[in-house]
């Protein structure tokens, strides 16, 4: 999404963000500045997950619908073995 606004800066050396924008950030972000010449950037840090977060959301995920079943997979060896033998 990209989106361009004006945006001043105050008496007290502020950047006053639009609403729109501020409504998208969340306390506890952090954001990479840096500044060249004329141009300021601001880059959002992306933290990676944690072991634990992943595995945590792997859980809440549930089983997966489409799995195979064990004698599915069994049945998916044999024909493969099957095949190879021909060759």
């Amino acid at each position: 999404m990209a989106d361009t606004k004006v945006v001043s800066v105050n008496s007290d050396r502020q950047f006053a963000f639009p609403p729109e924008m501020l409504a998208t950030l969340n306390p506890g972000d952090e954001y990479l500045v840096w500044q060249t010449n004329d141009t300021i950037v601001l880059k959002k840090v992306v933290q990676p997950l944690s072991l634990d977060t992943l595995l945590q959301r792997i859980e809440d995920l549930g089983p997966d619908p489409d799995q195979p079943s064990e004698a599915e997979i069994c049945q998916i060896v044999k024909e493969i073995r099957h095949e190879r033998a021909k060759l």
